[in-house]
């Protein structure tokens, strides 16, 4: 994915609002499954999504220690998203739009790797 066109701190923005979504949208799935394994896997999701975002954060400070990270209501960068907003949504459909918008992520963090400079410590 060819994200050049993006400031560095337009790709920690998108990054950090696809974890935040990504956590919101694993939390309402395991909240409307009854399936005890699919809603226990689905937590662990939702809290990797959050030490995702803290990871994220962190390495935006070690390179932009004076410039604060606005979070937008919409990415500046079109990623997937997942739809949860409709309950009647076979759960399968909306795992199957969670597993697209992980390759998608996969993509966007292997561009987005290109685009943050090396900094030796």
């Amino acid at each position: 994915m060819d994200l050049s066109k993006y400031s560095l701190e337009e790709l920690f923005q998108a990054a950090v609002k696809a974890e935040i979504d990504s956590r919101e949208a694993y939390s309402i799935l395991s909240g409307i499954t009854e399936n005890a394994f699919l809603k226990e896997r689905l937590r662990f999701l939702a809290e990797e999504e959050k030490k995702h975002r803290d990871a994220l954060e962190n390495a935006f400070r070690k390179i932009r220690p004076d410039t604060v990270l606005n979070i937008p209501q919409r990415s500046p960068v079109p990623l997937p998203e997942i739809d949860v907003s409709d309950e009647t949504t076979p759960m399968s459909q909306m795992l199957q739009q969670a597993m697209d918008a992980e390759i998608a992520a996969r993509d966007f963090y292997i561009g987005f790797a290109e685009q943050v400079p090396d900094k030796k410590d």
